[in-house]
């Protein structure tokens, strides 16, 4: 009974998946996004129980706030603060994998571009209220 009811949900979130990645911009990146995305999870699967989420995500954010230039932590501290997702992920354990890990373009110039990164993932995520493990691309948890 718990199998169909997952293969329902999960369903449900595939086809959102689906269309919400044929409405993305082609050359826009929105890191955010997968709040909305466990927002949609939580919804479907009940709120009475806690649930446990990965996010696979390069982190880079070319939509408001633009996260593809030079950044310091302080910066994505700042951001992060200003562009806290409201949505409430209580009971929900988030791990974020592969922030700064890209593929093709070279990361912005910047030394902190990587950390700035991964404290902008931690934020946001920890803004939820979720229990918050972030990867970077070294694999070392924040």
């Amino acid at each position: 009974r718990l199998n169909r009811a997952v293969d329902d949900a999960m369903g449900t979130v595939d086809e959102r998946l689906q269309r919400a990645i044929d409405e993305l911009p082609a050359d826009g990146s929105d890191f955010l996004a997968w709040t909305d995305l466990a927002a949609d999870a939580r919804h479907e699967l009940g709120a009475e129980r806690p649930i446990a989420i990965t996010v696979l995500d390069d982190g880079v954010q070319t939509i408001d706030p633009d996260l593809n230039q030079p950044l310091t932590i302080e910066d994505a501290t700042r951001l992060a603060a200003e562009h806290a997702p409201g949505i409430d992920l209580h009971d929900t354990t988030v791990t974020i994998r592969g922030i700064g890990q890209i593929a093709g373009i070279p990361a912005p110039a910047g030394g902190e571009w990587v950390p700035a990164l991964r404290t902008f993932a931690t934020n946001t995520c920890e803004a939820t209220g979720a229990a918050c493990t972030v990867l970077a691309a070294t694999g070392t948890a924040a």
